[in-house]
């Protein structure tokens, strides 16, 4: 391992908080955050993948103090289920676990929102880490309490909030992802400039026309951007229930498509990131359509999503109305009164200013405006 450069800051949301540990060789502060807790024993439940890619780095930097069980779960989003969670559950027990111990997450999203669920339910809370080896996890998915796994229709429906123990990001785990797996994190980050801090839009344009994914220092700028940006919507929401509801922007559709496909045969996956980036692209065209926002709008989010290198429209194969069965269930229901015949959108009527009603910044979205943006959008 070559020259170790990290950071460490606090994240704070509301009355709790912990520390992130980011950058370059940044593992190897793994063997003190552990001696900070005094676990009895650590579980690690690890992507399949990751853990094939980075235990040789992750373990010895762990350190032989305390026992140490590996438990390993498939990539994806089929094994964000309440089938996994429960198979999960008895591993965990067999490897010894008790209230004393730290269950440490290794992967993606998925994985942090599997093993942190995990967490908050044995014996009512046990311990919970994360070190995160994607760029979205280490910018978005670790930087929330939100911890959950979905059901057949609906994403992240069945869950807690729950504060980890601490994160640590080592950017050196990037330099095994895809140019694909980065830029799906690219669109979380655009998400972010585009609803909370459009100061940066100019800056992430620059940025993402550059080999980013080989320069560590841009990279941490980048984390830190998505990390900052997050904290700013979150210190006095950390449950993400009013303001901070802005997170969710472009996820009713995103959701829907990554369901859809999810339970399509025959269809690949698409990852979250290219999912939102759908999803802000049907946004934006609603905003347009119902006279919320002008043309400008779509079209700088064109310009950041094809700089992102993501596609922009659905997958081939789905129509629109497939799309919408799955939006009829989103997680985002029961915020605002509405009609049987609309859904809960967080829309923009320019960069950095969500729509609100009553004080959330949400509006009701007639289904026929959805369903007439969401053909536009078809392959």
């Amino acid at each position: 391992m070559g020259e170790a450069k990290f950071s460490r800051i606090t994240v704070t949301f509301a009355d709790v908080s912990f520390p992130f540990v980011y950058g370059c060789g940044a593992i190897r502060t793994l063997t003190d955050a552990l001696k900070s807790i005094n676990p009895d024993c650590v579980i690690i439940v690890a992507d399949r993948q990751a853990w094939s890619l980075h235990s040789e780095t992750i373990l010895p930097a762990a350190g032989d103090a305390v026992p140490t069980s590996v438990l390993l779960v498939e990539s994806g989003e089929q094994s964000k289920t309440l089938r996994q969670l429960d198979s999960l559950s008895e591993r965990v027990l067999k490897c010894g676990a008790t209230r004393a111990s730290l269950i440490l997450a290794v992967g993606g999203g998925v994985v942090g929102n599997l093993a942190g669920l995990l967490a908050a339910l044995l014996f009512r809370g046990i311990h919970l880490a994360h070190i995160p080896t994607t760029f979205l996890a280490m910018h978005d998915s670790v930087i929330s309490l939100k911890q959950a796994v979905s059901t057949w229709g609906a994403k992240n429906i069945l869950g807690t909030f729950y504060t980890p123990a601490f994160v640590i990001a080592d950017l050196q785990f990037l330099s095994t992802l895809s140019q694909e797996e980065m830029r799906s994190g690219l669109c979380e980050l655009i998400k972010n400039a585009l609803v909370i801090a459009p100061e940066g839009i100019g800056w992430l344009s620059r940025v993402m026309r550059t080999n980013y994914w080989d320069r560590m220092d841009v990279l941490e700028e980048m984390l830190l951007f998505g990390v900052k940006s997050k904290m700013r919507v979150m210190g006095n929401d950390k449950y993400e229930r009013e303001g901070a509801l802005v997170l969710e922007y472009g996820h009713t559709v995103g959701h829907a498509l990554e369901r859809l496909l999810s339970n399509t045969a025959g269809h690949p996956p698409l990852r979250h990131g290219e999912a939102v980036a759908i999803g802000m692209l049907a946004a934006a065209r609603i905003s347009e359509e119902l006279g919320l926002a002008d043309a400008r709008l779509t079209e700088q989010h064109y310009e950041l999503i094809r700089a992102a290198g993501v596609q922009e429209r659905i997958p081939a194969g789905l129509r629109a109305r497939e799309v919408m069965e799955y939006v009829r269930l989103d997680n985002k229901r029961g915020y605002l009164d509405m009609n049987a015949n609309e859904t809960a959108m967080i829309l923009l009527g320019r960069p950095g200013c969500p729509l609100e009603t009553k004080g959330k910044p949400l509006k009701a979205v007639p289904y026929d405006t959805l369903i007439k943006v969401l053909e536009t959008l078809e392959s």
